[in-house]
């Protein structure tokens, strides 16, 4: 999946992001990831996003005002969205 729809996400929309974590089952060297252990299957993605974001409070909370929980089948118009939340 990486290789493949995560790839087009970085390559499209993410790069008009100041700054973007991908969480993954999987880990690549060539695409960075987050891995939380968590087991694969729509049944835990509850668990994998709340793993998440208690990353993101733990280690990013004062890097941004917002922050975007986006899946691999998402696309965003992030100027979009920076003028909704100014």
């Amino acid at each position: 999946m990486l290789e493949t729809r995560a790839k087009f996400v970085r390559e499209t929309w993410v790069k008009r992001c100041n700054k973007w974590i991908f969480v993954s089952d999987e880990t690549n060297a060539s695409f960075p990831t987050i891995s939380f252990g968590t087991k694969k299957g729509r049944k835990h993605l509850t668990t994998k996003t709340m793993r998440a974001f208690d990353y993101i409070y733990e280690h990013h909370i004062n890097d941004a005002d917002w922050f975007l929980k986006a899946d691999d089948d998402t696309y965003v118009i992030m100027e979009n969205l920076r003028y909704l939340f100014a």
